[in-house]
C-alpha cells in the first residue's frame, strides 16, 4: 500500500514568507533602539583608544601628535603634526623604520554616530563609505583635509595645550561627552539625554 505525501501549496509558502516579512519589520527598528547605546558607547572606546595611542606616541617619538575629526560625520585621524601629514599628500616613509615609524590613524565612527558641535541637533552623515561600501576611495574617506576640524594636539611630554571635550552624538540614544584634560591625560565620559 502506498502512503501519498501531502505537499507545500504556493499559498502556504506565500503565507510563511509574508509573515515573516512582517515580523522582520517589527524587530529590525527596535533591534535598532536597543543597540543605539552600544554604538555610542563603541564609538567613544574608539575616540579613547585613539588619544591614547596619539599621547603615547608623542612621548615615544618626541613630536606632537595632531587628533582632527569633522563635524556632524564620524570620520577622524589622528598623525604627527607636521605639514608633511596634514598637506593631503603622501608623507615620506623610511622603509627601515616601518614599525617604529610614525602612525596614521584614519577612522569612521560606528554607523549613525557624529561629531556634535556648538550643541547643535543631530545632523545625517552621508551614508558611510569605506572598504565595505563601493565607491570610496582606498583610506574608504570621502573628505578632505580641509575639512577636518583640530581638536587636540598631543605634546612630547604627554599634555595637550587645553582641556579638550568632544560631544558624540547618535539619534536615539543621546549625547556621550568625553573630556580630556590637558596636564594628565585623564578622559572622563558624561552622558546627556536629547531634549
Amino acid at each position: 500500500m502506498r502512503i501519498r505525501r501531502r505537499g507545500i501549496t504556493l499559498i502556504e509558502v506565500m503565507i510563511t514568507v509574508a509573515i515573516i516579512a512582517i515580523v522582520t519589520a517589527i524587530a529590525v527598528p527596535i533591534a535598532e533602539v536597543m543597540w543605539a547605546p552600544v554604538r555610542l558607547d563603541a564609538a567613544g572606546d574608539s575616540i579613547r583608544g585613539v588619544w591614547s595611542d596619539g599621547q603615547s606616541h608623542a612621548m615615544n617619538e618626541s613630536r606632537p601628535y595632531r587628533f582632527s575629526f569633522v563635524p556632524g560625520k564620524g570620520y577622524y585621524r589622528l598623525a604627527p603634526d607636521t605639514a608633511d601629514y596634514w598637506s593631503g599628500g603622501t608623507p615620506p616613509r623610511n622603509p627601515d623604520s616601518e614599525s617604529s615609524g610614525p602612525i596614521v590613524v584614519e577612522g569612521l565612527l560606528p554607523r549613525g554616530v557624529v561629531f556634535q558641535i556648538d550643541g547643535s541637533t543631530h545632523v545625517e552623515a552621508d551614508e558611510p563609505t569605506g572598504p565595505e561600501h563601493p565607491g570610496s576611495d582606498a583610506t574608504g574617506h570621502d573628505v578632505s583635509m580641509n575639512e577636518y576640524v583640530t581638536l587636540a594636539v598631543f605634546r612630547p611630554d604627554g599634555t595637550t595645550n587645553d582641556d579638550v571635550e568632544v560631544r558624540l552624538q547618535k539619534q536615539g540614544a543621546g549625547v556621550l561627552v568625553l573630556h580630556l584634560r590637558s596636564l594628565t591625560g585623564v578622559v572622563t565620559t558624561t552622558r546627556e539625554i536629547e531634549p
